[in-house]
């Protein structure tokens, strides 16, 4: 079977891969860290009790960053590893990143005052329900394989470019 010219570009340079990801995993890293150094250093510590909303910076990043930007390149990185296991790996990820979103908008929450007036809150918002719309879509179709039997062929592969481009 011959490859396209567009994949045939792809696989040529397939072996920037790895490089890359390491690269971004320290980026990605770095940013949480600087970030919990900064709420420590500079927004008064972490404790839940006084200071709940410095939570908030530090569990987005980690949430929306980190965990979920590797549950993206996990199918890439780990293409050779058993699909169950790396399915498996890709939703404990966004599960994992979901709790992040989770705590860190009831810090938000419980802070009190006016929340969700500016825009970083509307954006926040269309993000995070952007993001539970994807996993939503995805748990059903690709982790209850009896749904994926009743739909046809066609409508799957239409979410999973919805998928892909979320």
């Amino acid at each position: 079977m011959e490859r396209s010219p567009i994949m045939s570009r792809v696989h040529d340079k397939e072996w920037l891969m790895y490089p890359t990801l390491v690269i971004t995993e320290v980026i990605g890293a770095l940013a949480v860290i600087l970030v919990v150094v900064w709420a420590m250093e500079y927004l008064g510590g972490l404790d839940w009790g006084e200071s709940k909303f410095n939570w908030h910076p530090v569990l987005m990043v980690s949430g929306m960053l980190f965990l979920f930007g590797n549950s993206l390149v996990i199918y890439r990185v780990l293409a050779s590893v058993n699909k169950t296991v790396v399915k498996t790996l890709h939703v404990s990820l966004h599960l994992s990143s979901v709790l992040c979103i989770g705590v860190a908008l009831g810090a938000v929450i419980e802070r009190g005052g006016d929340n969700f007036y500016s825009i970083h809150s509307w954006l926040g918002l269309t993000t995070i329900s952007l993001f539970l719309l994807q996993l939503v879509l995805g748990c059903v179709t690709f982790l209850a394989p009896q749904v994926s039997e009743c739909l046809n062929s066609r409508r799957v592969l239409n979410i999973l470019r919805l998928n892909e481009l979320l």
